[in-house]
């Protein structure tokens, strides 16, 4: 498993007050969703031998920071030859950091979500959530000899103890909290019987301890940095730990000393496999890319692999000769691998990278000896990973920018990606999006943290845009007929629960949401499965699952729940705005009976005109209209025959600019007002010949 990047990363799984909301847009849809690879970095990996009437020679399971945990039989002859995905797990809402098969029948997975879930293995779905943890839970173990008892380990020096056969949702014991304190643990392994439980902990210190006991017996100090992974010979006797102090020691516990510092890696060390149940032979690999095969007796090791991403997961194919390698890319690679280390080639290992065998480096030129595999036998192929998100004016399209440098645009409304840019510059794009016609109010945030396009709604600000429906394309509705956006996602998100609540499930339901009594004018695109994903609080777990496959029986938030089934939500005051409507100064014209007015942030400048003209044409004044656009070059209005009378045409100003008619109210007060008081219009009469300025407005990228 790998820690790398977890104390960078904003505090999302942490529980809130008030359960949170998102829904997250898949990139692949329809039967590709669940039969695809991940689509951002592996965070750990198992694997487990099959029965030989099984038909696979494995399962491999691999754990990602989308969020999800993929199940895959790996098939061959003598040797791994294919991999193909036989379902995944779904439930976990943040990064799955570890994955544990507690027996044949059952798989164990933790997340930075803060939960411990446990699964079955025939692919049921979720079987238990344990909450407990109160941040990240960042390791798991579990003893080769009982298949009732489950370790976790997390930040704030967390170390866990669950009983899986009391279907207990608590923790049995807190192991570390009265030794460890405050000081988080990336790390976690015990012995075959679980009396024995190591945590390696950001502080470079192991802590050892006796589950008999709940307490820490001693501490094994070497390690100048955060310990990322530990791994222990099935009888205690010896520990093998790899740090972000770039190297990897061999520990002797029952003397509880250090009795190898190997230093073949030249940055952190992620991850530690260990290939014999004594763990004399391991893998070891990380920040630099490097898979090792160490002999820890002998201190003769082999590079293996070298990847050109850091490494953040392995697990060894026992029995197999393969080594199963997760980066921060999305793709998983199975590389053979011969059981021996080759001493003809293997150079023998130190404490410091001067005492390595020099005959191979040297021929090299780099600080690595040369990979005995050079391609991998096997390749899971990744979907790239979403790694830059951006909210455009509007608040309903999404510019991505995915890990390979693609440029994508979506609509939140539809669900999908709607245009692909290819690979170009995120920045300009931007600008080349920018839109100042609009200004609505931000209701989701955006993110990007799963590999995908996501959004968080909370019931303190998602109320707090709308739009006119029109602007969603129906152009039959009323012209002043608004809708809330969040009210629209979330009853669209919600359908198949608020129907399976008030009609009870229907197993023939499909696609179209007009038949699942949809209220929202936000349309799926046809195949498109979005997720919903659900905070926990003290009373509640969280949740993840495809909006369509909702059977009524998910814990719905009592905010969301008011807003579907009663129509009830918060106005926010940030809807409407004042303004004051005026004649310009030395225009002669009269000013309104009532100049100061309030009106939807949306409302649209065009339907301001009109509303001057009928004011003043109600006091003897003709009035003209032309259209003025911030696109000049854009075509939004019918062409008028040429006149040779002279007309009046009604124009807007604001600070001395032109107001364009397809800039609504809030974006003249944020692009051209810019002052904290009431919005000043001023209105006048312009001829023909007259000079258009129209605002300068500085992209603010």
């Amino acid at each position: 498993m790998h820690m790398g990047d977890m104390m960078d990363r904003s505090t999302s799984g942490r529980r809130r007050d008030v359960r949170r909301v998102t829904f997250v847009l898949p990139q692949v849809g329809g039967a590709q969703q669940q039969c695809s690879g991940h689509c951002s970095g592996i965070n750990a990996m198992c694997v487990l031998k099959q029965p030989a009437d099984s038909g696979s020679l494995m399962r491999l399971w691999t754990a990602s920071r989308d969020s999800l945990v993929k199940v895959w039989d790996c098939n061959g002859t003598q040797s791994v030859e294919s991999a193909v995905c036989v379902g995944e797990y779904e439930g976990h809402i943040d990064w799955v950091n570890d994955v544990v098969v507690v027996n044949r029948d059952l798989v164990a997975t933790c997340s930075s979500d803060c939960t411990v879930r446990v699964w079955s293995d025939q692919l049921h779905g979720s079987l238990e959530c344990y909450s407990g943890h109160s941040d990240y839970v960042t390791g798991l173990c579990c003893p080769e000899s009982d298949d009732a008892r489950l370790f976790s380990c997390g930040l704030l020096g967390e170390v866990f103890q669950w009983d899986l056969s009391g279907g207990k949702r608590k923790p049995v014991e807190s192991l570390s909290k009265k030794d460890v304190g405050s000081n988080s643990v990336y790390s976690i392994a015990c012995d075959v019987s679980g009396n024995l439980v190591s945590a390696g902990s950001a502080s470079g210190v192991v802590y050892m301890m006796d589950t008999r006991t709940g307490r820490v017996e001693f501490e094994l100090m070497g390690h100048g940095d955060t310990v990322r992974d530990v791994v222990m010979s099935s009888d205690g006797s010896t520990l093998v730990s790899g740090s972000s102090d770039h190297t990897v020691k061999v520990w002797d516990t029952k003397q509880r000393r250090c009795i190898h510092t190997l230093a073949m890696h030249t940055d952190s060390v992620w991850c530690i496999e260990k290939v014999d149940s004594d763990a004399r032979v391991i893998f070891s690999a990380g920040k630099d890319g490097c898979v090792y095969k160490t002999d820890t007796r002998d201190l003769m090791c082999d590079l293996v692999v070298r990847e050109k991403t850091p490494v953040t997961a392995l697990s060894a194919g026992h029995g197999f000769g393969a080594v199963w390698v997760g980066t921060e890319e999305s793709s998983v690679r199975c590389y053979s691998d011969a059981e021996d280390i080759d001493e003809s080639r293997a150079c023998t290992v130190g404490s410091l990278p001067s005492l390595r065998s020099r005959k191979i480096f040297e021929s090299t030129g780099d600080c690595h000896p040369l990979p005995t595999c050079s391609d991998a036998s096997v390749t899971i192929p990744g979907i790239p990973a979403i790694v830059d998100v951006n909210l455009l004016t509007d608040k309903l399209h999404v510019l991505s920018k995915d890990s390979e440098g693609h440029v994508g645009l979506w609509d939140v409304a539809k669900a999908c990606k709607i245009k692909e840019f290819g690979v170009c510059d995120f920045v300009e794009k931007q600008r080349e999006m920018f839109d100042p016609t609009q200004s609505a109010l931000t209701w989701f945030q955006p993110d990007s943290s799963l590999g995908v396009v996501a959004g968080h709604l909370t019931p303190s600000n998602c109320f707090s845009c709308e739009t006119y429906t029109r602007q969603l394309g129906y152009e039959n509705a009323p012209a002043d007929e608004k809708v809330n956006l969040a009210e629209q996602m979330l009853n669209i998100l919600f359908s198949r629960w608020k129907k399976a609540k008030t009609q009870g499930s229907d197993e023939d339901m499909t696609f179209n949401l007009d038949d699942d009594g949809s209220t929202s004018v936000f349309k799926f695109a046809e195949g498109v499965s979005p997720a919903v994903m659900v905070s926990g609080d003290d009373h509640s777990v969280p949740w993840k699952k495809s909006c369509w496959e909702m059977d009524g029986s998910e814990d719905v938030p009592e905010w969301v729940v008011r807003c579907i089934m009663r129509h009830e939500y918060p106005v926010s005051k940030q809807l409407k705005m004042s303004f004051v409507l005026m004649p310009l100064k030395g225009s002669n014209l009269p000013s309104m009976s009532q100049s100061r007015l309030t009106a939807p942030r949306v409302l649209q400048v065009q339907k301001m005109v009109e509303y001057v003209a009928k004011r003043l044409e109600g006091k003897g004044y003709e009035c003209s209209k032309e259209p003025i656009y911030w696109s000049q070059n854009e075509d939004k209005g019918p062409k008028k025959s040429p006149s040779k009378k002279k007309k009046h045409f009604i124009v807007l100003t604001c600070n001395g600019m032109t107001v364009p008619w397809d800039f609504t109210l809030a974006a003249v007060r944020q692009w051209m007002w810019k002052r904290p008081e009431d919005l000043h219009i001023e209105y006048s009469f312009r001829s023909s010949s007259d000079s258009i300025v129209l605002p300068k407005i500085k992209i603010p990228i």
